[in-house]
């Protein structure tokens, strides 16, 4: 039965699913693994008679993030802050397994009534996967979501998935995921994308002059407005994993996009500066920022590691600092950076001062 953790959204939790012993150790992820459980996913739906799930790169950083923890507990229970760390959706499900192998996690959540309702529900529109090994034990975590945006507007809010502020600081803009965006302060109303999207918009960037921003969803597809020029997307390309964010180049005449795989795409006068592609991380990535000069960039982990390009400086990390829940964005400051959580913990680097956060 619905349990509600959050106002208005319905949290379904697939009973646990324990199979063979727990071990110690957590280790990150497989890709062929995440592949084949997003796979078997759409294959149970499909013979179902209902639509894909796409992949969210911002749900799987939550279940990616979830999976870590139980594996490093070495037990499984589902995450008691879901609705919180995945706001704005109007459904929210969770199944969480653990086993010896994808094959027998899979086998018994088909098994499941509770899991199979989740898996087969169609209100979901997409999900977010998470796999963390502990020896023999693998844990999984799949954290779908349903209902946002103009064709749910009865059923809920659209999530609100990214910001840009404008050059002199008194003004910004926020995007939903649905590619609906709302101007403050000096920020000028420059439009929304009307129409249905393939994928969820997943990042924003502003150009200098503050009269144009750009979107990007997670296929990579890129929206322009006011005087943002497109200099290209990875709208036609198979990714391997999802986009995750963007940023601009200080000019205006470029900008990057990178992947939940540390994958990066450059485009106009943005310089490709190195990626984490083949890299094996603990946790994906979810945020990028560029440095002022434009020759360096940062990415962070949904763990919270930093991994940094060019010029761009080391100023520390929350890996292992208790944040509650994941990364989800990364700010520059005038030295330094702050990172923040999906519960509204920021964290202060460098020479960045720590403002304050809503966490709580």
């Amino acid at each position: 039965m619905p349990r509600f953790l959050r106002r208005f959204v319905p949290v379904l939790l697939g009973a646990i699913v324990l199979l063979g012993p727990a071990a110690a150790g957590p280790a990150p992820a497989d890709a062929g693994a995440l592949d084949q459980i997003f796979t078997s996913l759409n294959a149970t739906r499909a013979a179902s008679g209902v639509t894909a799930v796409a992949l969210d790169p911002a749900l799987s950083g939550v279940a990616q993030w979830w999976a870590g923890q139980l594996a490093g507990a070495g037990s499984v229970s589902h995450n008691p802050g879901l609705s919180t760390m995945a706001a704005g959706w109007a459904i929210l499900g969770e199944n969480v397994g653990r086993g010896s192998s994808v094959v027998t996690v899979e086998a018994a959540f088909a098994a499941s009534a509770e899991h199979l309702a989740n898996v087969v529900n169609r209100r979901f529109s997409v999900v977010g996967i998470g796999l963390a090994q502990s020896g023999s034990t693998l844990y999984v975590v799949e954290d779908f979501g349903g209902a946002y945006g103009v064709a749910a507007a009865a059923a809920g809010p659209a999530m609100f998935r990214t910001a840009a502020a404008t050059p002199s600081g008194v003004g910004y803009w926020i995007a939903a995921m649905d590619g609906a965006v709302w101007a403050f302060g000096d920020a000028p109303s420059l439009g929304s994308v009307n129409r249905r999207l393939n994928q969820p918009v997943v990042g924003m960037a502003a150009t200098p002059s503050g009269r144009g921003y750009w979107l990007v969803a997670s296929d990579g597809g890129i929206f322009s407005f006011g005087d943002a020029v497109f200099y290209g997307s990875t709208g036609g390309l198979r990714l391997n994993r999802p986009v995750v964010g963007m940023a601009a180049t200080p000019s205006g005449r470029g900008y990057w996009l990178v992947a939940s795989d540390g994958g990066m795409f450059n485009f106009g006068d943005a310089a490709f500066l190195g990626s984490l592609g083949g890299v094996r991380l603990n946790q994906p990535v979810t945020a990028m920022a560029a440095t002022q000069s434009g020759r360096g960039y940062w990415l962070a982990a949904a763990d919270g590691g930093i991994f940094t390009f060019g010029d761009a400086p080391y100023d520390g990390s929350a890996a292992g600092r208790p944040l509650g829940a994941p990364v989800q964005s990364l700010a520059r400051a005038a030295d330094g950076y702050w990172l923040l959580s999906a519960t509204g913990a920021v964290a202060a680097f460098g020479g960045a001062p720590p403002l304050g956060s809503p966490a709580g």
